[in-house]
């Protein structure tokens, strides 16, 4: 016999047969009442109703679903928004063989897709399911409900859960909670559902036998199999051969190799032909130590201030070591690095006293010690063939202009770096503005670097900011080595731009012509939002430079792939929304497959889809492991077969079939991009139609039908495949990574392409990433190509069309 469920005030408790004999039913349609709020943080008006059919949405099985919704407000200091709502308590011993299985709908418009069911064994926390890292669901998805979603993208449909207990086995569960938990400060409604929330243990057919009735009653329809009868019998390649390695061999810099061109998409190479490569670096404070294994640091970059004085006494290195530098470089080269983002900071230890960083800008002049470091930095990479892309601000809480907010270090310390650059003489004519920091040390006080309005509303920071640019373009101007120019380092808030224009983009290109002008982030926006696109067109900037950082202590990026194929929104060289790959991630977190993974989707996802701005934090980390400079080394040689032969700047994603409006709601904007996705559909971002796409979509609606709408590159084995094309798909440029459904790279498929491209013969190429191999042969415009017939690799393919060669 089935637990019988009672309800007690907000409170169900089961009664019943013993668990592990049959299912513990903790919500079904049996139930009757409605279950009232218990526990939530970060939100208000949070409800957990029993409802029917609700707005399109009916249960998955009976008349009644668990209905979760409320509005989200993003607490004032930070931290995340959730609600964790009791619907059942009970006494149920986690005995071998236990799980959790049911049913979650999250609604698109929703701010966050963070629905699970959680329970408490015996206490909601630390013992709560959700902080297990072993309990995951069949996927592999973890039960923390700020992860569940982040690797399906089953957004807007009914989605089947069954997570094994053993994580908690041996205790006790007293209490269910339906969860929703956006895992960070988010601020906006919510909603979802759940249905046949139950206990049972493997072996029991009854309980078997429901969940598979609740897991086939959630098979999404719209990832139906395809008849894909009329594109014939697939085709295969010839036989996969060896890449060729990649030669170490050092050509010489070329001239004018500082200036780059810009594509029609956004992505840029330099003048000589090569191609930027998504691969930065993080750090003036540069590792360069070798050790046995590879890179160890921190090296020898470091500056030491001297104990004695304040005028006069520089921050003389205590050691340089070109050698060292030389070393890295090549290491770089060897692994197919062209282009390193320098970021230029300085760091000083003074005796007895905590560290601290200062910046290039030494209060209106260029600080002359930490030039000539990254001066001969920049020499000793640009003999290796590096060029780089060049910080010009520091962020505003390392600036001299404001009152240090960083507890371990004392209250203008970097103030007093800056004035040690300025000899007696030199003080005693300052222009006024300076003499107010320098002399008086009338600095401005800064929340911290995202609280930092005082900073660009001080007209005297305005005037010393000008002349230390001054003095530094004048250098930069003819330098060959830096190809780029980001006027900020991450912190520059969306409402500020008019004094980025004002007061660094006008000095760029009067003083530096000739090349591309960035900003690493915008605060107060997301990357695909109209502040963010606003920010750039307002500020004069060429493109956005992406580079994020994963949530620190979680596994690296199951959601990577999905993340990064947001296609450009309407700024040319406006990049992906999504996580970048990080290094400095605690290895205790991840394994090595999982970092191999994550580094092969972060390299590709911003070649095919269009965006050259998104960077790659660096190998500097001293954590980065022998196996991803390997992935690397792989990425490269690729690349290195297809880049002799195709412009990347003159490939285009196809005219969008969807136009999707920038400022839709997040989860509705996420759930159309996935479906569009997944069925090879092109999508674009707009306003007002900008895009021309045949169908837009402004508005908060049911998911379009997209099965009927043209799709000219289509892969089969992959849920992603995005892709670029040369103009009348002279070209196509494919990525096929192991992405099905919620998993990543976990079960071996088939692997096909199937193409609806204009009449004509096509030479194909296909590479294995991981094998490190390539088939090549010839086939028609409306095939289907088979890639691996079963394989758990990842894939590149390149298209020629025979005419246009």
């Amino acid at each position: 016999m089935r637990g019988v469920l009672c309800l007690v005030g907000a409170t169900v408790v089961a009664f019943g047969g013993p668990a592990n004999a049959t299912p513990v039913v903790l919500f079904d349609d049996d139930a009757e009442g409605e279950i009232s709020v218990v526990d939530s943080a970060g939100a208000t008006k949070v409800e957990l109703t029993r409802v029917g059919v609700d707005g399109g949405v009916a249960p998955v099985r009976g008349e009644r679903m668990l209905r979760l919704a409320g509005t989200s407000e993003a607490p004032a200091g930070g931290g995340g928004s959730r609600a964790y709502i009791r619907f059942w308590t009970g006494h149920v011993p986690v005995t071998a063989g236990m799980r959790l299985s049911y049913c979650v709908y999250a609604r698109p418009e929703s701010v966050a897709h963070g629905f699970a069911i959680d329970l408490a064994a015996p206490d909601f926390y630390p013992n709560n399911l959700r902080d297990q890292p072993a309990a995951v669901d069949q996927n592999g998805v973890r039960a923390h409900p700020s992860l569940g979603f982040l690797a399906d993208r089953s957004i807007g449909q009914w989605c089947y859960r069954e997570i094994s207990l053993e994580a908690i086995a041996g205790r006790e569960i007293t209490a269910a909670y339906a969860a929703w938990d956006a895992g960070g400060p988010e601020s906006g409604p919510f909603a979802g559902y759940f249905d046949q929330v139950m206990l049972w243990t493997a072996g029991d057919t009854e309980a078997q036998a429901l969940a598979d009735r609740c897991r086939a009653a959630c098979a999404p329809g719209a990832m139906a199999e395809e008849d894909l009868s009329a594109f014939g019998v697939p085709v295969g390649l010839g036989a996969p051969a060896p890449l060729a390695p990649v030669s170490p061999t050092l050509a010489p810099p070329p001239a004018d190799a500082g200036l780059v061109v810009l594509g029609a998409n956004g992505y840029f190479q330099f003048s000589n032909g090569r191609p930027f490569l998504p691969w930065g670096m993080f750090g003036s404070e540069i590792y360069t130590q070798f050790g046995r294994d590879g890179l160890t640091g921190p090296g020898p970059w470091w500056s030491h201030v001297p104990p004695a004085g304040d005028v006069g006494d520089n921050s003389e290195p205590v050691e340089i070591s070109e050698d060292d530098w030389t070393a890295y470089f090549a290491e770089c080269r060897r692994r197919g690095i062209t282009a390193l983002r320098l970021f230029t900071y300085g760091h000083a230890t003074p005796e007895g006293e905590p560290g601290y960083y200062f910046p290039l800008d030494a209060v209106g002049k260029v600080h002359p010690v930490l030039w000539g470091k990254l001066d001969r930095f920049m020499q000793a990479g640009y003999e290796q063939g590096i060029l780089f892309l060049f910080t010009l601000i520091a962020s505003p809480d390392w600036m001299p202009y404001v009152s240090h907010p960083r507890p371990d270090s004392p209250a203008n310390q970097v103030l007093h770096e800056a004035r040690r650059q300025y000899a007696a003489e030199e003080l005693t004519g300052l222009d006024a503005a300076r003499r107010r920091f320098l002399l008086a040390e009338r600095t401005v006080s800064i929340g911290d670097a995202f609280r930092n309005d005082a900073f660009f509303e001080d007209a005297d920071i305005a005037a010393c900011v000008e002349n230390y640019l001054r003095d530094l373009l004048r250098r930069l101007a003819a330098d060959q080595r830096v190809f780029g120019l980001e006027i900020m380092n991450e912190t520059f808030p969306t409402k500020y731009a008019q004094w980025a224009r004002d007061h660094v983009v006008r000095l760029c290109r009067e003083l530096a012509p000739g090349r591309p002008v960035t900003v690493s982030h915008t605060l107060g926006s997301g990357v695909q939002s109209l502040e963010a696109a606003s920010f750039v067109r307002t500020a004069g900037l060429d493109f956005y430079n992406w580079h994020s950082y994963l949530r620190q202590n979680a596994p690296v990026t199951m959601e990577l792939a999905s993340n990064c194929l947001f296609y450009n929104a309407p700024v040319p060289g406006f990049p992906t929304e999504g996580p970048a790959y990080y290094g400095g991630i605690d290895p205790g977190q991840v394994d090595e497959r999982s970092r191999r993974l994550a580094i092969r989707d972060y390299l590709w996802l911003p070649l095919v889809t269009g965006c050259p701005g998104s960077i790659l934090w660096a190998p500097e980390n001293s954590r980065i492991a022998p196996a991803e400079w390997e992935e690397l080394g792989r990425f490269h040689a690729v690349l290195a077969e297809i880049s002799g032969g195709i412009d990347f700047a003159a490939l285009r994603r196809e005219p969008p079939a969807i136009e999707l409006a920038v400022d839709l709601p997040p989860g509705l904007r996420l759930a159309y991009t996935t479906r569009c996705l997944r069925h090879g559909t092109a999508v674009g971002f707009g306003v007002d139609g900008s895009t021309g796409a045949a169908v837009r979509i402004s508005e908060p609606e049911p998911l379009a039908d997209l099965t009927t709408l043209p799709r000219p590159v289509r892969a089969v084995g992959c849920d992603l495949a995005p892709y670029l094309a040369r103009e009348g798909y002279a070209d196509v440029i494919a990525y096929l990574p192991n992405r099905l459904r919620e998993a990543r790279g976990t079960a071996a498929r088939p692997v096909e392409l199937v193409l609806n491209l204009p009449p004509g013969r096509y030479r194909a190429r296909a590479y294995a990433i991981g094998e490190q191999t390539r088939a090549e042969g010839i086939v028609d415009a409306h095939c289907r190509v088979a890639i691996a017939e079963s394989t758990t690799d990842d894939y590149v393919v390149w298209l020629q069309r025979l005419d246009s060669l």
